[in-house]
């Protein structure tokens, strides 16, 4: 059954009240209640393989986090760590692009990249135009089509996780669950790197557990 874009739209709700958890009551809180939802979502809503690509999606995840936290890209708020609550979390926003995955099939494809030159621009012109910006921008782009040409899965469907990446790190960034740093100097988010990035990641745990 293909579900429909408001009840596609309704899980995107965590992300605020994740962040909200977080900043007011602590990593330990948020870890609490992103575990539950973890929790419910493997045994209830997740298939064998599904579950085996949360769990791949996590672990990859925790890994690349603890990598780009060691070279000082990033730091989490009162914490010199990585939060369990961000691994559990990038798995859960995996698993729900992975479930509106038939709902992502009614998208053209010349439809999806017009849209995504549209997007980047736009995120640009609001974030600021840079070389590095443009370029990542241009490569979140042709990831998608390079993904797509790889899966099952069409272009709207990784565009999608991308642009759910981008929204996950402007809320943690606005709302100071992490804070992005070039020389010790804090910076704004790279949204289009994380653009490219999630996709990327994401498609990696589906082939790695079998789920494509």
């Amino acid at each position: 059954m293909v579900p429909s874009w408001t009840k596609a739209t309704l899980p995107l709700a965590i992300i605020p009240a994740t962040l909200y958890v977080a900043s007011n009551f602590g990593h330990e809180a948020a870890t609490a209640l992103v575990g539950i939802i973890f929790f419910l979502s493997a045994v209830k809503a997740a298939n064998n393989n599904e579950r085996r690509f949360m769990v791949t999606l996590a672990v990859f995840a925790g890994v690349l986090e603890s990598a780009f936290v060691a070279i000082g890209w990033y730091k989490y708020a009162g914490t010199t760590l990585i939060p369990m609550w961000i691994t559990l979390g990038w798995s859960l926003l995996g698993i729900y692009v992975l479930k509106n995955a038939p709902l992502m099939k009614n998208i053209k494809d010349r439809v999806v990249y017009p849209a995504l030159v549209v997007f980047y621009t736009l995120l640009m012109a609001v974030t600021g135009v840079t070389p590095a910006a443009a370029l990542f921008s241009a490569f979140a782009i042709g990831s998608v089509y390079i993904l797509s040409a790889s899966s099952k899965h069409p272009a709207s469907f990784f565009a999608f996780a991308g642009i759910v990446g981008i929204l996950v790190d402007f809320a943690g960034t606005a709302a100071g669950a992490w804070t992005y740093f070039n020389n010790g100097v804090p910076v704004p988010p790279p949204l289009a790197f994380h653009g490219m990035g999630y996709a990327s990641v994401l498609a990696f745990a589906m082939w790695a557990s079998g789920v494509e």
